[in-house]
């Protein structure tokens, strides 16, 4: 579990909340991870952000290095230009590399995405390309990276970048950056976003 809050006070009041739930768990074979977000924020009085994006994958060894995966996300976001949007795919996964303390692995595959849109709901054939990065720079602080294309008429890409530091054996210290690139965002809104966030986590 990670909780953030943050205050700003004198040429503008900004308040920051950000709640965030991740889970993994290992089965006979497979594997499961997912997570669910809320970010919330207050400038001057007016919403700043109000966002829940919701994820999960079950991935299958097929192989030394190969996998493969099953994966949906949804996204509502209240700034945006739709009022939500949602992703299902299935694909197969390379590890370049698994060893202690570093991993990276490649995913593709195709999938569906669906877009709630004011005037209608559009869904649209997608190519999904991933890349997971993760390695310990020390015994309490660990990097990792996400980069995500999603090719379709509605084109994104996101880069994430995560630095925990351990605080403990159950808490740690979490600085997340998110950059999103819309190539044909909706009119009004600019085609990149970027978000950072500090929370603290609470493992269970």
């Amino acid at each position: 579990m990670k909780l953030g809050l943050r205050s700003d006070s004198g040429n503008s009041d900004r308040m920051d909340y950000h709640l965030a739930l991740e889970a993994e768990r290992a089965l006979s074979g497979w594997g499961f991870e997912g997570s669910a977000e809320y970010a919330y924020s207050e400038v001057d009085g007016a919403v700043g952000r109000d966002e829940v994006l919701v994820k999960a994958r079950l991935d299958r060894e097929a192989g030394e290095q190969w996998t493969l995966y099953a994966d949906t996300a949804f996204e509502q976001d209240d700034l945006s230009g739709y009022d939500w949007t949602a992703f299902l795919g299935a694909g197969v996964g390379y590890r370049v590399y698994d060893r202690p303390g570093r991993a990276w692995t490649l995913r593709a595959g195709p999938g569906l995405r669906l877009i709630d849109e004011p005037a209608a709901l559009t869904t649209e054939a997608a190519l999904d390309l991933a890349s997971d990065f993760e390695l310990q720079l020390s015994e309490a602080v660990r990097f990792g990276s996400e980069t995500r294309f999603l090719l379709s008429d509605s084109a994104r890409a996101d880069q994430v970048f995560v630095l925990d530091t351990a605080l403990g054996e159950l808490w740690a210290l979490s600085l997340k950056y998110r950059y999103r690139h819309e190539f044909e965002p909706e009119p009004g809104f600019e085609e990149g976003d970027s978000r950072t966030d500090i929370s603290v986590v609470r493992e269970f």
